[in-house]
């Protein structure tokens, strides 16, 4: 029970479910147990040391003779069972081509709190109770700490595994993942960049796909390098990766009879990261290891573009197989918060040919749209489809509008995903595509002929180009060793991003498919003159600083302006919990704009993001009784509380990264630019530099080995 002044509540008193699946997760904390995932049942999946058992064994037979706030404690806790091996494991989770075999192949994922020895200890064990046709292949670590094995099984055997160890978490098919379109060591392949990169260095992107032939004859002498994925053979397995490339390097071109219509211009380089194991697959245990071997090799690369995703729906997998799945997507995340880098993931495709159970654009509720894995990561920005050639026989008929094919939000926790769009091309009335329609993307294939296709694939690397091009710009305008934080070009990215001003009939679709819009980094170079962009990058030291931000307002131009205007985008990187989806992020980062003395908050007109996403917008409309001051006072936190756990085996550095964009702009019929006034405030010679520094080259993020 909890105190309460509601009518319904007894002597001040009403009941309370407890919701360990949302706000209440950390009440497992609270009691010793370490979150290690939530059952489809609700049920918290733990860890506990036999002390803090044997602590509650004791409470609970006990209880009534504790004081309130201890059995408060352990009041919410029903009952204590071991995981049933339903739950670990399942032969239906194969898929038909394998059960045929006499040994399947599986992945055999330890508890993530084993020590070293312990972990050595339980793989001997597994070992002495195999048969002569299997075999434990080799083990994997995660970015969180747990080992997997991957390993050869009888299907028996499979069963036996998941019943007898408890030290095993799960026992699933190997985890596929396809591109968006239709223990080695890692090695790095020096490859000459050509004339046109010894001219300019030219931004990089690193393009995680199957891989760009080196002596490619367009893209070549655009590769600084090549980085085989970790046991992925570092072969290039088809031509989608280079069409990724075509798009990073030259961006949106058009071409007339196979060939480009202008020039080709290039204003990017690319890392070609290899992590293809076959034609359109990718293997998902090599692309958090490849992170770690690109920031050693070239920590000046700090975008990333990912155009592939899971097999299957999310909804398709169940019990510790789906774990599996979502935690391959919070180690993207906390990887992202761990190195300070930008990943930019494609929304993905819906199955080419499939008719959904509402015509476009009213089509947005059909579950085999909905985004798969990758592309609901928080810290990453997903890229969704706009069509931007629009014919007869074309389903969408307004020049960017949301591509047929693009899947949609929203990601975990309702998150308003994806953040942006790009190009990808449209769709015909069979929802498919014919190559040469003119309704298509254009990249060059890696035998160097250009082909024409539609898919997420090819906005996201026009969205990761436009990243990479900020990050230099902005890296351009900073002192000393500083560097622009990822968050602050997401930030800068979504302030200047536009959408097409569509018919309200694809309102709803254009909210859950292209987030802000699209952006191109000449919106960023070439500001426009009826507004005034500023940029900030700062680090709350931790959970109880309060940091406050001034923010230049001339009070000049607040009485001259007719309507004016502050719009604030706020973005950083957070923690995130897989085990609650419901809130993903340990970490709630809170904005309230105040008057100058302090004392009066603005309220917000229009905001976009939910309150725990990690890129947020407001728009503050400007009282004319403010003109007596010249600047607004922002004041930034961030909290823990009612959010996620932090995960278990991991321990995250205290101090919180964020970037702000925010304009001032009239949005009055006769708009009064912000710019002259601006000008002439006496802190505006000090606006043309961002010199915090990062407290080290990278966020730090211990990992517990024991």
């Amino acid at each position: 029970q909890k105190s309460s002044t509601a009518k319904d509540a007894e002597d001040g008193k009403k009941d309370y479910k407890i919701q360990v699946a949302g706000k209440d997760s950390q009440t497992i904390e609270r009691v010793g147990f370490d979150l290690l995932a939530i059952d489809s049942n609700g049920s918290a999946i733990v860890h506990a040391t036999d002390q803090v058992l044997n602590q509650m064994i004791l409470s609970l037979d006990h209880l009534e003779d504790l004081k309130q706030h201890e059995q408060n404690r352990w009041a919410h806790i029903n009952s204590v069972e071991e995981i049933p091996a339903t739950y670990k494991t399942s032969l239906d989770w194969w898929p038909e081509s394998e059960r045929s075999n006499e040994v399947w192949k599986a992945n055999i994922d330890l508890q993530p709190l084993l020590s070293r020895a312990e972990i050595d200890e339980v793989v001997q064990m597994i070992e002495k109770t195999l048969k002569k046709n299997e075999k434990l292949h080799r083990t994997e670590r995660e970015f969180s700490g747990r080992i997997g094995i991957i390993s050869s099984l009888e299907p028996n055997t499979v069963l036996e595994l998941a019943k007898s160890f408890q030290s095993i978490f799960s026992i699933h098919p190997p985890l596929e993942a396809v591109t968006i379109g239709n223990g080695e060591e890692l090695t790095a392949i020096e490859v000459d960049t050509g004339t046109a990169n010894r001219e300019r260095r030219l931004p990089c992107v690193a393009i995680l796909d199957t891989g760009i032939p080196k002596d490619h004859p367009v893209l070549g002498q655009y590769i600084r390098r090549v980085i085989n994925g970790e046991n992925t053979g570092g072969e290039v397995c088809d031509s989608h990766g280079s069409k990724v490339a075509t798009r990073v390097i030259f961006g949106d071109i058009t071409c007339e009879h196979g060939q480009p219509s202008a020039p080709l211009i290039a204003a990017c380089s690319i890392y070609d990261v290899r992590l293809g194991i076959g034609p359109s697959k990718i293997y998902p245990g090599a692309v958090l290891p490849a992170f770690q071997t690109l920031a050693a090799a070239a920590p000046d690369v700090r975008v990333f573009s990912l155009s592939f995703d899971f097999q299957d729906e999310l909804e398709n997998y169940e019990g510790s197989h789906r774990d599996a799945v979502v935690r391959q997507i919070a180690d993207l995340d906390n990887r992202v918060f761990s190195d300070d880098v930008l990943v930019v993931v494609a929304a993905g495709n819906s199955i080419r040919g499939v008719v959904p159970n509402k015509e476009y654009p009213d089509h947005y509720e059909d579950p085999l749209w909905r985004l798969r894995g990758w592309s609901r990561s928080f810290n990453s920005i997903t890229c969704g489809g706009i069509a931007n050639h629009v014919q007869d026989g074309a389903l969408a008929t307004e020049v960017g509008a949301p591509s047929p094919f693009s899947r949609l939000g929203p990601g975990f926790a309702q998150s308003p995903k994806p953040d942006f769009a790009a190009h990808a091309g449209n769709g015909d009335s069979t929802y498919g595509f014919q190559p040469g329609s003119s309704l298509g993307v254009w990249g060059c294939a890696d035998n160097g002929l250009w082909e024409d296709d539609v898919g997420t694939s090819f906005a996201a690397p026009l969205l990761a180009r436009e990243a990479a091009r900020t990050f230099s710009y902005l890296q351009e305008r900073c002192d000393g060793d500083a560097r622009p934080f990822g968050c602050l070009v997401k930030a800068c990215l979504a302030l200047h991003a536009r959408r097409a001003d569509l018919p309200s009939r694809y309102k709803k679709l254009a909210d859950l498919a292209i987030g802000y819009g699209s952006v191109a980094f000449e919106q960023i170079e070439d500001q426009a003159v009826n507004r005034a962009v500023f940029l900030w990058q700062g680090i709350i030291p931790n959970e109880d600083e309060l940091i406050t931000v001034e923010i230049p307002v001339p009070g000049e131009w607040i009485k001259n302006a007719e309507l004016p205007t502050l719009r604030i985008v706020v973005s950083w990187d957070s923690p995130v919990n897989h085990a609650v989806e419901s809130i993903w992020v340990c970490r709630q980062v809170s904005i309230t704009v105040r008057v100058s003395d302090g004392k009066r908050a603005l309220p917000a007109k229009n905001r976009r993001g939910t309150s725990n996403y990690t890129l947020i917008g407001r728009e503050y409309y400007i009282d004319k009784e403010e003109s007596d001051q010249d600047n607004f006072l922002l004041e930034l936190r961030y909290s823990h509380q009612q959010m996620a756990p932090y995960p278990p085996g991991m321990e995250f550095s205290p101090q919180q990264r964020v970037g702000i964009a925010y304009e001032l702009y009239d949005r009055g019929e006769n708009p009064v630019a912000p710019h002259p006034h601006v000008q002439s405030l006496p802190v505006a010679s000090s606006l043309n530099r961002l010199s915090h520094q990062m407290p080290a080259s990278r966020q730090a993020v211990s990992i517990r080995t024991n």
